[in-house]
């Protein structure tokens, strides 16, 4: 699986990666504030799906702070 994310990653380049990056993002948000029963389970994981996906902006942000 990471084999596979280097390659898309190497061969879609740096612009799509950060757009996937923000759809993630808008997504994740959206469907957490959409007013249905998610679930706890579902919940939580959507919560955490954001978290990674925010986490990645602070690392990139040290990165380019260097």
């Amino acid at each position: 699986e990471a084999q596979f994310e280097r390659n898309l990653t190497s061969s879609l380049g740096l612009p799509m990666e950060k757009f996937i990056h923000r759809e993630n993002i808008q997504l994740y948000k959206r469907l957490l504030a959409e007013p249905h029963d998610l679930g706890a389970e579902r919940h939580k994981l959507l919560l955490k799906l954001l978290a990674e996906e925010e986490a990645k902006d602070r690392v990139d942000r040290r990165s380019k702070d260097k």
